[in-house]
């Protein structure tokens, strides 16, 4: 009694949609995904063969545009239908609420194309090669799974940003670009290149594409409107498909916004009919295990975002819902006869849902086996690829703690499958880095982070200890939202990792190389300074030595001669003094004042300036004290001095050779400056003087490392900012061009 009380809620419901959908606007918007051609033919002859018109439906067809989120638009109801690649799977896994209603190609046309005179005639050959996609190819997964199968790591490859402009291939500008199978042959044969095509499809990825769909109020709402369009819509293409000069001749008449070619079109047609019917005779079909084995794809790369059920994306037309629909559109022909037949009816159709609904649970039954030795393959497939990428994979189950593992992970530690099956992963990792992998899984595990990722080290079964890169995520959830289980996998990065550290034993090296260098001008600075001061000595204590042979040393004279050589030797000490600190350096920050430390560096360089006639225009603000490290500062003062001080040696050989230096408080931060008249920096280089070892310099006269360690102490330590920019000014009624650089730091 009370599932027939049920029913009859449910069919009351029914009745109310009915009629709300029969008294709904008709109006309905179709967006397109790209520009016009043969892509949307069907569409076109749908609309102009009167065949939407015919449904009682009134289409308008959105061209594409840049910039737009059409799943967006169509989730929110902007728009009712659209055209949409398998990626719309990643849409409805965010939360999209679009569903499918057809797909027009069983394989994507999506490829991949080298000419043969680049030499790439292999996918073994793409490594390290430049390939050029638009961002929604990138993230394909046919293409990266096809390009893992082939043991290549997708980050060897470098993506660039697609032009859309096939002439790009052929001057070289890009080694492999993606294309539609449709277009981009078509252009190379008629330029006479010989080229080479990567699809998908031909290494067991055949992936769907161009599906139509809407969002789920239209399924709810108007789902009688939402069957005619469809019904229209496949009309339109068997109708485009079995006369493709007719279409294409519609397509030039009022469709032909590119330009292309009849012969073009012609060619397009061709090839995407063969999509439509690749191993199928049914135009657009949808095969909900073949679907599931593209989601898993997804799933196992780390891209689903939230767990969806593949029934929910893909409208089925022979469900509960769709039954009783076509029950009441025959009913309610017959609503006005006696009250006794409306019930009979009802009776009726109350015995033909319980029958109805045992076919669905022996239909249910069956379509579980198939999708279970489906889910078997696809599983096995799935291991094929990843076991070929040469990485390790990883499953936990969180609420029994068993993790299981594919033959690489076990390769790469050196266990044996069998024998170490329940080896507890969590004692292979590194003393020293256990903390910090809990850390970070237990932080998934929270929901405070959506992917785990950690490089860390690990023990193998000899002994020997390895790097490796290791991600994963929460790939399912029970009704409470709580995490019941984890996937991932890990690579070797030992090899990567050692060549990290001997990059960072070499920039060792070479930052004390920089520093000895500077030494070594400080101690020839020194040696200039203490010239004068010495002579003064020297010369008093000889003349005092006379007087007091003569007899001609006074009082007046001794003293006056020993305050001069005191003065001198103090002089002497405090230059001493000077250098020390700075090869001294800092070992933790004070407060100091900015004068005295500019007083500093300016007698460390004092000799420079003399010898290489440099005149420094002070303008030093004589109260800035700051936090910090004086003696590093002072290197990079240094540093930017010998910047300048070379530029001038090149480039104002005769003329008049400044340099700048003024500190202030602005707005609260101290901003220095240091401006010279070396005529600049070059422009194209201008982004690259803080880049490490970059210099313009010959190999032995410089690291290239200056101005970077200036860069990193200013911008990591001072927590301040270092820009430069090439300036014009006046100084003394005459004008100068130059580079100056700006420090701006904490007060």
């Amino acid at each position: 009694m009370q599932i027939n009380f049920i029913r009859i809620i449910i069919l009351m419901s029914l009745i109310y949609n009915l009629s709300f959908a029969n008294s709904s606007n008709n109006k309905i918007t179709l967006q397109l995904s790209w520009f016009d051609q043969f892509q949307f033919a069907g569409y076109y002859i749908a609309k102009e063969k009167g065949f939407y018109k015919d449904a009682g439906l009134e289409v308008l067809i959105k061209p594409f545009e840049f910039g737009i989120d059409i799943p967006n638009d169509i989730s929110t109801g902007k728009y009712d239908f659209a055209v949409g690649r398998e990626t719309l799977l990643l849409e409805r896994s965010n939360n999209k609420k679009i569903v499918a209603l057809y797909s027009l190609f069983q394989t994507s046309p999506l490829i991949l194309v080298s000419t043969k005179s680049s030499g790439i005639n292999t996918i073994a050959q793409f490594n390290d090669k430049r390939i050029m996609t638009t961002i929604d190819d990138a993230s394909e997964v046919s293409l990266k799974s096809m390009i893992i199968s082939q043991k290549i790591d997708i980050k060897n490859l470098h993506f660039i940003k697609h032009t859309h402009n096939i002439n790009d291939l052929i001057t070289k500008k890009t080694d492999v670009i993606s294309a539609y199978s449709s277009k981009s042959p078509y252009h190379l044969e008629q330029k006479g290149i010989e080229y080479n095509v990567f699809a998908p499809k031909d290494y067991g990825f055949d992936m769907y594409s161009d599906l139509l769909y809407t969002n789920e109020s239209n399924i709810n709402k108007q789902l009688e409107k939402v069957l005619k369009f469809k019904e229209a819509s496949l009309k339109g293409w068997e109708y485009a498909y079995s006369n493709i000069e007719e279409s294409v001749d519609l397509i030039l008449a009022k469709y032909n916004t590119q330009k292309l070619t009849r012969d073009e079109l012609i060619y397009e047609a061709k090839a995407l009919k063969e999509l439509s019917y690749y191993k199928t005779e049914t135009l657009g079909n949808i095969d909900l295990n073949k679907l599931q084995r593209i989601y898993d794809l997804y799933n196992v790369m780390g891209l689903i975002n939230n767990t969806i059920e593949i029934k929910d994306f893909v409208l089925i037309e022979n469900n509960f819902s769709i039954f009783i629909q076509n029950v009441l559109k025959n009913l309610s022909k017959y609503i006005d006869l006696p009250y006794i037949y409306f019930f009979m009816i009802i009776f009726f159709i109350l015995i033909s849902l319980t029958i109805y609904k045992h076919l669905k649970l022996l239909e249910k039954e069956k379509q579980l086996l198939a999708k279970n030795d489906e889910l078997i393959k696809s599983k096995k497939k799935l291991n094929e690829v990843f076991e070929a990428s040469g990485e390790g994979i990883w499953d936990w189950n969180i609420d029994t703690n068993i993790v299981e593992h594919n033959n690489t992970w076990y390769q790469i530690l050196g266990l044996d499958k069998n024998a170490d099956k329940e080896k507890d992963f969590i004692k292979l990792i590194h003393t020293h880095d256990k903390q910090s992998v809990l850390n970070k899984i237990n932080n998934t595990l929270d929901n405070k982070t959506k992917i785990y990722q950690s490089e860390h080290r690990l023990y193998k079964k000899n002994g020997e200890i390895i790097w490796v890169l290791d991600k994963g995520r929460i790939v399912e959830r029970d009704e409470e939202g709580k995490p019941i289980r984890m996937a991932g996998s890990f690579s070797d990065i030992t090899n990567r990792k050692e060549s990290e550290t001997k990059l960072a034993e070499q920039h060792i090296k070479l930052v004390n190389s920089e520093k000895m260098a500077t030494i070594g001008e400080m101690i020839g600075n020194i040696a200039h300074q203490w010239r004068q001061p010495l002579s003064a000595i020297s010369t008093a204590a000889t003349g005092m030595q006379v007087q007091k042979e003569y007899d001609l040393l006074n009082d007046e004279t001794f003293y006056k001669t020993c305050n001069i050589i005191n003065d001198n030797a103090q002089y002497l000490s405090k230059t001493i003094d000077d250098f020390r600190n700075f090869i001294k350096g800092d070992s933790k920050s004070i407060q100091f004042s900015l004068k005295n430390d500019t007083d500093s560096f300016l007698k460390l360089v004092d000799s420079t300036i003399k010898s290489y006639h440099i005149d420094v225009v002070l303008d030093l603000t004589e109260d800035i004290n700051i936090q910090g490290y004086p003696n590093e500062l002072i290197q990079c003062f240094i540093n930017i001095f010998n910047n300048s001080k070379d530029a001038l040696v090149e480039n104002n050989q005769e003329g008049d050779r400044y340099i700048f230096i003024s500190q202030k408080i602005v707005n609260d931060k101290v901003v220095i400056k240091f401006r010279d008249n070396a005529t600049g920096i070059p422009e194209d280089i201008k982004h690259k003087i803080f880049t490490p070892y970059f210099t313009t310099k010959h190999q032995s006269q410089g690291t290239g490392l200056g101005l970077h360690m200036t860069y990193n102490f200013i911008v990591d330590v001072m927590e301040g900012m270092i820009e430069a920019n090439n300036v014009s000014f006046k100084y003394n009624n005459k004008e100068y061009f130059g580079a100056e650089f700006v420090i701006t730091l904490p007060k």
